[in-house]
């Protein structure tokens, strides 16, 4: 939310204000305006190539352990930069296997 947009909420709440008194007031309680990033797309699919043959056919319960695992990739923003974090589950006993 920027400063305008406080602004202008407050005065729908009844207050009379500006955005310089809004800033003064941010600054003294040490308050900052971040601003969201928008959605970015990290994959970029070619509908060219092959997708792999769906084995499970939505049965995300097997009846025994080791027959199906499942995978995911992620990343994670730390104090060091981007992390990726990637894991291998069983779907049977639901533990991370990998």
């Amino acid at each position: 939310m920027v400063i305008g947009d406080m602004v202008k909420k407050l005065r729908e709440e009844g207050f009379a204000v500006g955005r310089y008194r809004v800033r003064n007031v941010m600054n003294k309680l040490g308050l900052r305006v971040t601003q969201r990033v928008g959605y970015k797309v990290t994959t970029k699919r070619k509908h060219s190539d092959a997708a792999a043959d769906n084995l499970l056919n939505q049965n995300f319960n097997p009846a025994a352990p080791v027959q199906f695992w499942a995978g995911d990739v992620t990343y994670l923003k730390t104090g060091e930069g981007w992390m990726y974090l990637a894991i291998v589950m069983d779907l049977y006993s639901r533990r991370i296997v990998g």
